[in-house]
């Protein structure tokens, strides 16, 4: 936090400001401020995020000196009270159709929900639509939710298990876990087919430009379906 006699402003590496402006504004005096958020901080903050309680010590501590103040959290307290990743199990089943491609996929997946931490900030600090919206939605699934290959039939269910731990927004969120799963199946399928990956992908892919230019580049930046050197495998 920078000080000045008339101003202040705060640095953060969280992605959602609001609950972080309550919490500073009620440790400190009127002022005027700026929040400038940004994922190029520090470690900690970057990862957990819409979390105040490390931001009120980075405004107390200098207050209560009277001087500039740099906290540092030792490695076993940011492990031991940290936000962590949630930890999820998938079960997939696809059908194909008589070119090996999928015509019906069903995606069921369990975990702790990354949302409900800070679900109670929306109620103070955003729309009450907004929160509406979001009752058959959790980041947790994202990734898994909307799939942009052609599929004709495709459904995700979605079971909230809580494991006793608190969890938070890691990079990623639910796409880490989801895109590992749905990329793996589809490497699968590809396989069951008798077809190359990439063109198997693409085949599903007729709607997406924008991906297909993707997977174009990237096979053509790495060599795809060139022999590799020798002592590669």
């Amino acid at each position: 936090m920078v000080d000045s006699p008339n101003s202040k402003v705060y640095f953060s590496g969280d992605s959602g400001y609001d609950e972080h402006c309550q919490k500073i504004g009620d440790q400190l005096e009127p002022f005027d401020a700026a929040f400038i958020g940004s994922d190029q901080y520090d470690e900690r903050w970057r990862e957990v995020r819409n979390m105040p309680e490390e931001a009120v010590q980075v405004v107390q501590a200098p207050k209560a000196v009277s001087r500039p103040v740099k906290l540092i959290w030792a490695r076993e307290e940011d492990t031991q009270h940290d936000f962590y990743r949630s930890a999820c199990k998938s079960l997939l089943q696809v059908e194909l159709d008589k070119n090996g491609f999928p015509k019906s996929w069903k995606h069921q997946l369990a975990g702790p929900s990354a949302i409900s931490e800070f679900a109670w900030q929306l109620v103070d600090t955003r729309a009450v639509g907004k929160l509406l919206n979001w009752i058959d939605w959790d980041v947790t699934s994202t990734g898994g939710t909307q799939l942009p290959y052609a599929i004709p039939a495709h459904e995700m269910d979605y079971e909230v298990v809580e494991p006793g731990i608190r969890v938070g927004f890691w990079r990623s969120v639910g796409n880490l876990h989801n895109a590992f799963t749905v990329e793996s199946v589809q490497d699968k399928a590809a396989d069951l087919a008798g077809r190359d990956p990439l063109k198997y992908r693409l085949a599903l892919l007729t709607d997406q430009p924008r991906h297909r230019n993707v997977l174009d580049q990237v096979a053509q930046d790495a060599g795809w379906g060139s022999s590799l050197p020798e002592g590669h495998a």
